[in-house]
């Protein structure tokens, strides 16, 4: 009788997708694998990898890969358990020895087999497509297979011997075209992030070699967001709840940022959405590099309705900001003061609000800053400046004020001159006329006249 010593329950997905894993053991010691729903809902998505199991194997035909043995059982499907070291391993061992020509001659074989059987078919948009990966745009002469195992990690890479390699694990196999890119963007990426000792492998390997821009990196990282989601359905996966519940891992480095709840408070947060009702879970997290600098590029998806960039959760000072399209900077409200060509956030809530972005939706956006994380002190002394700038802006408005006044009653006083002058003038002709009269003959005879009237 065989007894379980193994058993995996992906109840974290959807239940369409749910299903369970054992490993199984009989009484002399031979194993096997079977997956069985863990619903209902997930018996199709059981059958259908038998399916996949009889494609790849005529897709991998004469490749050097074989496919994991695969036939249906009562309650779901059964799989060879198979002992080799993985692909994963033998490129672990090139990294730990620093070997870099050897690390980049066996990814070459295993990507050289990828890449010969995902030619046959030119991109195209179906509905399939967006249902998984989303209503993405993607360069329409890009290469793909008549199907593709988007999970053909190393790790489920054994390697038999040094001719004949097994593919293990083939559950998310989609029968409609996906760019070969994406599906090496994500073999290089989840290997490369699972561990830190990796890091080396993008000086080595960089996405450059495969063809992959920075524009095809925000895109895919897109793509596999969307890939997670469709999985998860309305689920939500522990790894998705790790910052809430773990009490966190502090690098020694990181000391001086006084624990997790602070490292958190340093990343940037990302909200791209295609509605108008926002929530946290909009949002994903990106970090900045050791010395605070923060340069990605986004392609905004269809329909896009609100984008926003949160360069942090505490006070700070953003400089060097850059947004833009095509190298056309682009506007946003931000609820930044601007302070010497900078933004000075005296807020735990900084913002970068994209002006109008459904006028760039389909377009890739780069955005570019630094970020200087600021203490209570050089807060109170940046707003000390700040108070002062204002207090001067203000004395200088009065003054200006006071300028204005000055040159009006100067214009007044220059008129009022004008004014005494003509008056003046006036009065001389006047005189001038009285004087012209007085020494008429007409005038005298009236003098002697009233002067004998008045006798």
């Amino acid at each position: 009788m065989s007894k379980i010593i193994y058993s995996k329950c992906s109840n974290e997905r959807s239940p369409e997708f749910s299903l369970r894993t054992m490993i199984l053991e009989d009484e002399e010691k031979r194993r096997i694998v079977k997956k069985i729903p863990d619903t209902v809902l997930a018996q199709p998505h059981v059958v259908q990898i038998e399916k996949w199991y009889h494609a790849l194997k005529e897709q991998y035909a004469d490749t050097g890969i074989v496919i994991n043995q695969c036939q249906m059982t009562d309650k779901g499907i059964q799989l060879e358990y198979l002992e080799a070291k993985s692909l994963e391993y033998e490129l672990d061992v090139f990294v730990e020895n620093q070997d870099s020509e050897g690390f980049c001659k066996l990814l070459d074989r295993y990507f050289s087999i990828l890449s010969s059987v995902h030619q046959s078919v030119i991109f195209c948009m179906t509905e399939e497509f967006r249902k998984v990966f989303g209503d993405v745009f993607i360069k329409q002469e890009e290469k793909c297979g008549t199907l593709t195992n988007i999970d053909a990690l190393f790790s489920n890479i054994l390697i038999l011997n040094e001719n004949k390699w097994c593919m293990l694990d083939y559950e998310w196999t989609f029968s409609f075209p996906i760019p070969l890119k994406f599906l090496l963007y994500r073999i290089l990426f989840y290997y490369v992030h699972e561990h830190d000792k990796r890091k080396c492998v993008l000086d080595w390997y960089p996405m450059e070699k495969l063809g992959i821009s920075q524009e095809d990196e925000a895109l895919f990282s897109e793509m596999e967001m969307n890939f997670q989601r469709y999985i998860q359905g309305k689920r939500i996966p522990v790894r998705d709840m790790y910052d809430t519940i773990s009490p966190g891992i502090i690098q020694l480095d990181d000391m001086c940022y006084f624990g997790k709840a602070e490292l958190l408070k340093r990343q940037v947060q990302i909200y791209h959405v295609d509605h108008d009702d926002i929530v946290e879970n909009d949002s994903v997290f990106c970090k900045m590099d050791k010395n605070n600098h923060f340069e990605k590029s986004f392609h905004l998806m269809d329909g896009v309705r609100y984008f926003r960039v949160d360069p942090c959760s505490c006070k700070c000072l953003v400089k060097n900001l850059s947004i833009r399209a095509d190298s056309k900077e682009l506007k946003y409200l931000t609820n930044g003061i601007p302070v010497l060509k900078n933004l000075f956030f005296d807020t735990e809530d900084p913002y970068i609000l994209l002006e109008t972005p459904e006028s760039y939706e389909k377009e890739t956006i780069d955005i570019e800053f630094d970020v200087e994380f600021l203490g209570d002190a050089t807060v109170s002394y940046i707003k000390t400046i700040i108070l002062e700038k204002e207090k001067i802006e203000e004395t200088k408005k009065i003054l200006r004020q006071k300028e204005d006044e000055c040159e009006t009653l100067q214009n007044n006083y220059a008129a009022l001159q004008g004014n005494y002058a003509t008056l003046n003038h006036e009065l001389e002709n006047k005189k001038r006329l009285i004087a012209e009269m007085e020494n008429t003959k007409v005038w005298k005879a009236y003098q002697k006249y009233k002067s004998v009237v008045s006798r």
